[in-house]
């Protein structure tokens, strides 16, 4: 009788698959009863079953086994045993048998604490599901499904590469403009509000099937760069010997394929190293290499279901379309409704090809195609939605990505950030508005003094400069005074809309806009994966209306701060308070006060305060250099203490403003980004010299110089370990051996210390800003600043001044003195510079009496008698006086040149010497 059953089982004696007849697989044959494990694409899937009654130390074995052989792995089974975190039972050997081949192997728990078996009424978590590098999402206990088990039917996501590559769709961008040229766009006489909603869903649909015409899916195979044809051919070798020793049980073959395995295994290692140098070799800053090395390596996996965290994020309401219901009479004429074609031109001139499209697959480049073919047709529907006061509900669905926090338990909700993807066309008429509502904002002065987000020309660094200028002013006038900084839960996504159309109506905003943000906001629905839900609250992550539309409705919370004695400042939602008093009592009042205050005031715009994440900072006067009190304070019922630091927009601001907390963070940021940078940079193969310098200036150099112009002046207190850092940057920068000294590394390297660097930048910043510069013994500053009168003429006399500075560092360090004959002035750049020229230029590397010094070499003599030093070598001996220039200063091509080819002949003959010696030893 034929079997009609859609699966096929795959099975051992304990364990087993049911797989459906249409999904290719192939069985890895295993010697345990315990276990069974297939293929499907790239991903090793097993079913694993431990029993009671039985040892797991030979199905452990078995599991270890196949674990050291696959790399995305994916397990499950009934495993009997007690893993830590979920249950309170002593562990038996076991269960620490079975935990330890989790952490050995890096597998993942997916479990959730929902229990997986129901024994008597007696609930515990028996089944697990262990991942590595695997794609799983929505991992769920089925507990209302009837197993007719003691165990729960366990349901989970998961995608699989089939191994013939990624499949991705291309768009031909020449296909793509014919198509659109050939083919006109639909055109609407639009009369009433109902003609933009029917132009908007016809235009998007036109430029949907444009893409599709000329979109083509393709296979991206995945390319193995290590893998060559000498492999191929050892490998088709060691397959055609086994099946020969399968047939002749020869003892001599086994032993051949014994050795060419291992020949294998070396090529296999040898072939890896050769492409990884060849892959992170390139002159281009960032790129792949940088990626590989930064990017981590294994992603946390989203294990909660799209509709726990779509309801946790958003609200659990249902998706019902209100009909839109037009207003009693179009909102009167304003000048600004028109959208021209050269605002739309500039919007598109700053948007990126490559941005990720919302739910219907239109980019940014057909959008720039459509505008080029015809440029009268966005400003002609974009125009009318601002006429009639729609925002079409074609480009209100957001498709919303789950972003895993970093160190965050994911398994709980609060540890997913919600990235929404929206329209394009619908970002550009947002964009049209965002221009309108900000023109009305800036004119009419809505927005608090104390609100720095989301404004032109305002940055971070002048939110903390308000912060500390309203703690130097309470710091004069009172003893004690306290830093507040307050968390709002969720910000964006919470904030009412009808606070936010109260606000636009308070603040006179036009009619036409209030109108068009009214139904903005109005039907809006994001979807995850199957699931949708309606908002009712709150600014996408992801629009471009969001940061404004926030500022607006928090604006309230500043204005009832500032009439008070309380001061405020705000960055978006990052919000501090500095508060003053004559004694610690009085301190501790207005603090709690202000804390009773906060959240009632918040709760006005369905707002809430993260008490856990509420900080007090306390500072004494001015003057006073004892330690700050400690003061426990009270917040929504929580009893907490004051801190030493606290951190706001980046800055750690200490309880004695001496930024030394600030320094040592930033030192530790940037041990933790340094050794991801010199993996792919090092002295014999990597980035390039200019690129390594661009990408440590980039990462590590940002990090320093962002508020230099507040904490610069504490640098020279913490020099030892900011000289201990760039140094090591300067290395890998100029690729120096370790023993080379700090400034001559910093001429070798033509990379400026990092402590002038950041002076450079803080001075420059207190130019163009026009604030008082009061550290110039820094840099010796010879001028005043206000004197400079372009930004050019800032720059060069600043740079003029650090170079000087940075001269004298050099020649007063009384190190390097080979360095400084060969490099008497810094800020020279040295083309061509390679392990083998650093070397020449350093005198560390491949000179006898250097190597003599760390029992590398049994002499410091050289061939001729004398000591082999660097000037010795290149000025005396005449074993490399063939093509010695006359003078090896200045550095001329033919001086580098002389330089790189004698220090590449001593590596070589030292490495003959080496090999010489060996031989004789053996």
């Amino acid at each position: 009788m034929l079997s009609t059953s859609p699966f096929e089982a795959v099975h051992s004696e304990s364990a087993a698959f049911l797989v459906r007849r249409d999904v290719k697989y192939s069985r890895i044959p295993l010697q345990s009863p315990n276990v069974v494990a297939i293929e499907i694409g790239d991903i090793c899937l097993c079913s694993v079953y431990l029993s009671p009654n039985q040892d797991v130390d030979q199905t452990c074995e078995v599991l270890d086994q196949l674990l050291l052989t696959k790399r995305k792995v994916l397990a499950m089974g009934d495993l009997n045993c007690r893993l830590s975190g979920y249950t309170n039972l002593r562990q038996r050997p076991r269960d620490r048998t079975v935990q330890s081949l989790i952490v050995k192997h890096g597998l993942d728990i997916l479990n959730s604490n929902t229990p997986t078996m129901d024994h008597n009424g007696t609930l515990g978590i028996n089944d697990y599901t262990l991942a590595r590098h695997c794609p799983v999402s929505n991992w769920e206990v089925l507990t209302h499904l009837e197993s007719l088990s003691d165990h729960k039917y366990i349901r989970f996501e998961i995608e699989i590469n089939t191994g013939a590559g990624i499949t991705v769709d291309r768009t031909d961008a020449e296909l793509l403009r014919q198509a659109i040229t050939s083919t006109p766009p639909p055109h609407i006489e639009v009369l009433g509000a109902a003609d933009c909603y029917r132009w908007a869903e016809e235009i998007t649909n036109y430029l949907s099937e444009m893409l599709k015409s000329a979109t083509a899916p393709k296979v991206i195979k995945p390319k193995v760069l290590w893998w060559n044809d000498d492999l191929e051919e050892i490998h088709r070798t060691i397959k055609r010997l086994r099946r020969s020793a399968w047939r002749t049980k020869s003892t001599a073959t086994k032993k051949l394929i014994k050795e060419l395995r291992l020949d294998f295994r070396n090529a296999i290692e040898k072939s890896k190293k050769e492409a990884w140098r060849q892959f992170v070799t390139t002159n281009t800053p960032w790129g792949k290499p940088y990626k590989v090395m930064v990017t981590p390596r294994r992603t946390q996996q989203v294990l909660l279901s799209d509709e726990v965290l779509l309801t946790s994020k958003f609200g659990n309401e249902p998706v019902l379309q209100e009909p839109y219901i037009p207003p009693e009479q179009i909102p009167p004429h304003h000048q600004d409704m028109e959208v021209s074609q050269a605002e739309i031109r500039m919007f598109l001139k700053k948007v990126k090809n490559r941005s990720a499209p919302g739910d219907d697959g239109i980019n940014y480049k057909a959008i720039k195609l459509l505008n080029i073919a015809y440029p009268y047709l966005l400003p002609a529907i974009y125009s009318a939605c601002l006429k009639f006061g729609v925002f079409p509900d074609c480009w209100k669905l957001g498709k919303v990505i789950w972003i895993p926090k970093p160190d965050k338990d994911p398994k709980q909700e609060g540890s997913y950030r919600p990235i929404t993807l929206l329209s394009t066309l619908g970002k550009l008429l947002e964009r049209c508005m965002n221009r309108r509502l900000l023109r009305h904002t800036l004119e009419s002065d809505v927005l608090s003094r104390r609100q720095f987000g989301f404004l032109p020309r305002i940055s971070t660094e002048d939110s903390v400069r308000n912060l500390l200028a309203d703690i130097d002013s309470r710091r004069t006038h009172f003893n004690f005074t306290a830093v507040v900084s307050i968390d709002i839960k969720g910000a964006f996504d919470y904030i009412g809309w009808a606070h936010t159309l109260r606000e636009l109506a308070r603040w006179q905003f036009p009619e036409y806009l209030q109108c068009i943000v009214r139904d903005f906001l109005r039907n809006r629905v994001v979807k995850a994966g199957s699931c949708q839900v309606q908002l009712t609250r709150g600014c996408a992550q992801g629009s471009v209306l969001g940061g404004l539309l926030w500022n607006i409705s928090y604006n309230y919370a500043l204005e009832h701060f500032e009439p008070t004695s309380t001061r405020v400042t705000c960055y978006a939602d990052d919000t501090a308070f500095v508060i003053g008093a004559n004694n610690s009592r009085r301190l501790t009042e207005k603090i709690n006060k202000l804390l009773e205050e906060v959240p009632v005031v918040l709760s006005q715009g369905g707002l809430l305060l993260s008490a856990g994440k509420t900080e007090v900072l306390v500072l004494r006067k001015k003057g006073c250099d004892s330690v700050p009190p400690i003061i426990r304070y009270t917040v929504e019922g929580l009893r907490r203490k004051s801190v030493r630091s606290i951190k706001y927009l980046g800055m750690m601001i200490d309880d004695r403003l001496l930024w030394g907390s600030h320094v040592r963070y930033l030192i530790e940021k940037s041990n933790v980004m340094l050794p991801k940078i010199v993996a792919v940079a090092t002295n014999t193969f990597g980035y390039s010299n200019n690129a390594r310098r661009i990408m440590l200036q980039g990462t590590i150099g940002a990090y320093f110089r962002y508020c230099s112009v507040i904490y610069s002046h504490a640098l020279p207190a913490h020099r030892d370990g900011v000289v201990r850092l760039h140094r090591e940057m300067v290395r890998c920068s100029g690729r120096l051996y370790r023993t080379v000294s700090y400034y001559p590394a910093t001429a070798i390297a033509n990379y400026p210390p990092l402590e002038l660097d950041v002076y450079r930048t803080a001075i420059f910043q207190c130019w163009r800003k026009g604030y008082e510069w009061d550290r110039r013994q820094c840099l010796r500053l010879q001028f005043p600043l206000h004197e400079l009168e372009s930004r050019k003429s800032a720059m060069n006399a600043i740079e003029e001044q650090l170079l000087s500075v940075w001269q004298e560092l050099y020649v007063t360090s009384g190190k390097g003195m080979w360095t400084q004959y060969l490099i008497p002035e810094v800020g020279v750049e040295i083309e061509g510079l390679d392990f083998d020229l650093a070397q020449a230029l350093s005198g560390h590397g491949a000179f006898r009496a250097y190597l003599f010094k760390f029992k590398r070499s049994n002499t410091p003599l050289c061939e001729c008698g004398e000591e082999e030093t660097p000037n010795h070598v290149f000025r005396e001996c005449h074993r490399h006086s063939c093509g010695r220039p006359a003078s090896l200063v200045p550095l001329t091509s033919e001086v580098r040149e002389y330089l790189r080819s004698t220090v590449a002949k001593l590596r070589q003959s030292e490495r003959e010497r080496e090999r010489i010696v060996g031989r004789r030893v053996r």
